[in-house]
């Protein structure tokens, strides 16, 4: 009994984590912290590649749709 005691144990405690994981990365992909983030990762990106100044004021994404909309680029 202890050895399948101790395996639900283990399973339910792996459960937790993963759930733990999945709201925490939620909760950041949301935050402000992030979006400022991808922001200037798109404009350094857009800078390399066409070798001039870019700028960008805002973006918005939908996770739901999977969809961009970027500000005054």
């Amino acid at each position: 009994m202890t050895i399948r005691r101790g395996a639900l144990w283990l399973a339910g405690s792996i459960v937790f984590l993963l759930v733990l994981a999945i709201v925490g990365g939620v909760i950041v992909v949301r935050s402000n912290w992030f979006r400022e983030q991808v922001r200037e990762r798109i404009v350094a990106t857009i800078e390399t590649a066409t070798g001039g100044r870019a700028e960008l004021s805002g973006y918005r994404f939908d996770w739901k749709q999977l969809r961009a909309e970027v500000d005054r680029l």
